[in-house]
């Protein structure tokens, strides 16, 4: 994901609380995704000093402000400045990732128009200029350019039409043979991913190789959330990061999906994420039912004191056994074969 400074400029020029709210919680939402090694957030090495010409870096006072203006007492200033810092301090800049330093461009243009709701000129040039890279990205190294996703603030299609003519190119490398080839000015252009928050870019995400890289528990909590995002998204767009039913995860649970191919297996990791989320949308629920003591239809169901124990076809060989606590979590025990009633306890 590549936060432009649009996304993380402090929404100052607003008095409704319910804006700032929504950008705490997209902070939060990127944060989360930061921290884990599956996804790569980057943001460029200007954007400190754009946030700061444009008079809208995540300083105190300003956020102090906002948040009195707004009325929102349960907001602390300390934790959005932790979290804003961090994703302004995290050293992982694109002109590394990417090998280039620099671009210049005589003209930038998307369809949709990202900048046509940045009414900053300092955050509207920065938009351009990581257009014009993602570009000339997408020139020299398409499936990189096709696996990013731009998160601007501007709520709009999930995919732009970005065409450039790019003047001059300073890459890192001396004699960069990937850029020093073309003549310019020379135009070029993308097809972008855009995303407004964590839920819009997790529609760009593929789930499946995400999981096929997950080692901890940590790692497989935050895929089953990015998967669900992903197919609740398309039933209402109003979901949030902070809206994902609560579940957890046991260890005997991954350690059984890897006994049996689930976590590296692209075929069957798909199966298993969507039977995950059929559980968490209350979807498919016909593929279900109570598990019980034993296999007779009427020994009793099993349970843990008030929590319930459920099972859930991942297809005709393999199923979930999962707990239903009291309180409403979710708890996702282990995977079994057709003939195995266990659950841990």
């Amino acid at each position: 994901m590549i936060l432009s400074a649009d996304a993380l400029a402090v929404p100052t020029r607003t008095t409704q609380s319910d804006v700032f709210e929504a950008y705490v919680d997209r902070l939060l939402g990127w944060q989360n995704v930061a921290s884990s090694r599956l996804v790569t957030t980057v943001i460029s090495e200007r954007t400190a000093e754009v946030l700061l010409a444009a008079g809208l870096y995540p300083f105190g006072p300003h956020l102090r402000q906002m948040i009195e203006s707004c009325g929102l007492e349960e907001i602390s200033v300390n934790d959005i400045l932790r979290v804003a810092n961090d994703l302004l301090g995290r050293g992982v800049y694109i002109e590394d990732d990417w090998g280039i330093s620099d671009v210049s461009w005589i003209s930038v243009t998307s369809v949709p128009d990202l900048t046509a709701d940045c009414c900053v000129p300092d955050l509207r040039r920065d938009i351009e200029r990581l257009l014009a890279l993602m570009t000339l990205l997408g020139r020299i190294a398409p499936d990189v350019c096709a696996a990013s996703v731009l998160i601007v603030a501007q709520q709009c299609s999930s995919v732009a039409h970005v065409t450039s003519m790019i003047d001059i190119v300073e890459p890192k490398a001396v004699n960069d043979g990937r850029v020093a080839c073309f003549a310019y000015p020379v135009p070029m252009s993308a097809c972008v991913c855009v995303g407004f928050d964590v839920v819009s870019a997790a529609q760009h995400l593929d789930n499946v190789r995400l999981w096929c890289a997950v080692e901890t528990v940590e790692e497989a909590d935050m895929i089953i959330r990015l998967a669900y995002l992903k197919e609740a998204f398309g039933v209402d767009k109003s979901v949030q990061w902070t809206g994902v039913p609560h579940f957890r995860i046991r260890q005997q649970f991954l350690d059984s999906c890897g006994r049996y191919g689930f976590m590296h297996e692209p075929s069957r990791v798909k199966r298993l994420l969507s039977a995950l989320v059929d559980l968490l949308l209350s979807r498919n629920e016909s593929r279900g039912h109570a598990l019980r003591t034993g296999a007779g239809g009427n020994d009793p169901p099993r349970l843990r004191g008030k929590d319930r124990a459920w099972r859930h076809d991942v297809d005709y060989e393999f199923h979930l056994h999962i707990w239903r606590m009291e309180s409403g979590v979710i708890e996702f025990a282990c995977l079994v074969t057709h003939n195995d009633f266990y659950i841990p306890e």
